[in-house]
């Protein structure tokens, strides 16, 4: 039945058939914007699915009527063709669509896809370094849907299309494509691969903020392996960089004397004062009481006396700095370090109460 069709129906029904079993009707609107096209895809369309090949569905979109009839039009396209085929569908798309950040929003996937799916067929650097971004892009929205599986394959093509002296000429998108999909690796429990990944961007990082973020997804690595030793050096050398120093002992006298000084803080501050906290606007103390926050998850079992002074650091920034989401986390572990040490249920309530 296929072979009696038209040739223009047999072109939409390749079209159609590399979006899978079903494709969503601006695709083929879109495609049919390019001014190189001779006839309509929606046209050719509409004729399958009077022939019974495909449908209209809610979206809207087409879908083919039977899997094998999808297979079918897939293999239309010679099996010799079929990466280099993806590749002009999703450049032809990415051209039509990027005038409207709204649509490429829309179908960036679709787009991505396509063209991951023809990688090996580019040849010029400056499409693969905007391929790159595309993916970048792509892994941030699926991970925003924590669709994570999806975006550590994005984000991995995109590594795979920088050369070595990327690292100098596109260096912003190297750090934000390795970074993010340590982060994502991290989900997985892929540890070896935030490793391979974190190591690369720290040697690499010229500047402190360059390396912040491979330093934070290691922490939490080792931390989740049960390597807490390797995790607290580490964070504690990444805050000694940011200003904050941690001694490598601690003793009661210094815990009791941390205590003093922030209950003194704390007494400075009136109920309203403390509900009007600004909002933190140095970076590095921003990035402090991430590293003191995840810190605070492994001292308690670990290393328990440096629980009351790192909770104690959070609340001091948290009153002379401004608070950030982290600040929420110092305060509640400063009211357990009033009632486990010094007994004062009372003074701990009125610290939640008043910070909630």
């Amino acid at each position: 039945k296929l072979l009696r069709l038209a040739p223009e129906v047999h072109e939409a029904l390749r079209i159609a058939a590399v979006f899978g079993s079903q494709c969503q009707e601006g695709i083929f609107q879109a495609l049919d914007r390019d001014p190189r096209r001779l006839g309509s895809t929606m046209a050719a369309i509409h004729v399958a699915v009077a022939e019974g090949l495909m449908s209209k569905v809610d979206g809207p979109a087409y879908c083919f009527s039977h899997d094998q009839i999808q297979c079918a039009a897939y293999m239309l396209i010679p099996e010799s063709e079929r990466e280099h085929f993806h590749l002009e569908i999703g450049r032809l798309l990415w051209q039509q669509l990027s005038a409207s950040a709204d649509e490429m929003e829309n179908y960036l996937f679709v787009v991505v896809d396509q063209l991951h799916r023809g990688i090996c067929h580019i040849t010029d650097h400056d499409e693969a370094i905007n391929l790159a971004q595309l993916s970048f892009m792509a892994g941030q929205k699926a991970a925003g849907i924590s669709a994570y599986l999806p975006a550590s394959a994005y984000l991995q093509s995109g590594i795979s299309l920088m050369r070595e002296t990327d690292w100098d000429v596109h260096r912003k998108l190297c750090f934000d494509l390795h970074n993010l999909c340590a982060e994502i690796e991290y989900v997985l429990g892929n540890f070896d691969d935030v490793q391979n990944l974190a190591t690369k961007v720290l040697q690499r990082g010229r500047t402190l903020q360059e390396r912040l973020r491979a330093y934070y997804v290691l922490v939490r690595t080792s931390a989740s392996q049960l390597n807490t030793v390797v995790s607290f050096d580490m964070a504690v050398t990444a805050l000694g960089q940011l200003g904050e120093c941690i001694p490598g002992t601690v003793t009661q006298l210094e815990v009791q004397q941390e205590l003093k000084k922030t209950l003194q803080l704390l007494g400075q501050k009136a109920e309203t004062d403390l509900k009007k906290l600004k909002t933190i606007a140095d970076t590095n103390k921003i990035e402090a009481m991430r590293y003191y926050s995840i810190m605070l998850l492994f001292v308690f079992s670990d290393r328990p006396q440096y629980f009351p002074l790192i909770a104690c650091r959070m609340v001091q920034l948290s009153l002379s700095h401004g608070v950030c989401k982290d600040s929420a986390v110092g305060f509640a572990a400063l009211g357990m370090c009033l009632v486990g040490l010094v007994g004062d249920t009372e003074g701990s309530y009125r610290l939640g109460k008043e910070v909630a």
